[in-house]
């Protein structure tokens, strides 16, 4: 890539749908970089607290007197099993039951961006009942 002398840095924001050693061999050696969604041993690595901002968001809707709060995500990925967790654990302790239908975590074809992959699982829950 001719234009890598622009760059002062880089912010790698993947859901691991590449090889990163292949973008490791791409990369100029002194270029830094800093990955936000994976422990990398490659890559100087920021991670989110998963569980907690789950548990944050499920409060929130909580607060604002929702109960039957969805969740809508594949639980393949060891992350998306702990926002899971975290989800259920969050309305257990705040006395709701969690239910199965409020749930839609089938695998589906990977898109392009996190929109689109909504978007899609969010229509195959609505027109075919999970």
């Amino acid at each position: 890539f001719p234009h890598w002398n622009l760059m002062e840095g880089l912010l790698i924001s993947d859901m691991g749908h590449f090889d990163r050693k292949d973008l490791l061999k791409l990369l100029p050696p002194n270029l830094p970089r800093v990955n936000i969604m994976f422990d990398d041993p490659g890559i100087n690595s920021v991670m989110a607290d998963d569980a907690d901002g789950m548990r944050q968001a499920v409060e929130y809707l909580l607060s604002g007197g929702h109960r039957r709060i969805g969740y809508l995500s594949h639980l393949k990925h060891p992350t998306l099993q702990q926002r899971h967790r975290a989800y259920r654990a969050t309305l257990i302790a705040n006395k709701v039951t969690p239910q199965q239908e409020w749930v839609y975590s089938k695998v589906l074809p990977l898109f392009p961006n996190y929109y689109e992959y909504g978007y899609y699982a969010m229509q195959q829950w609505l027109n075919f009942g999970g």
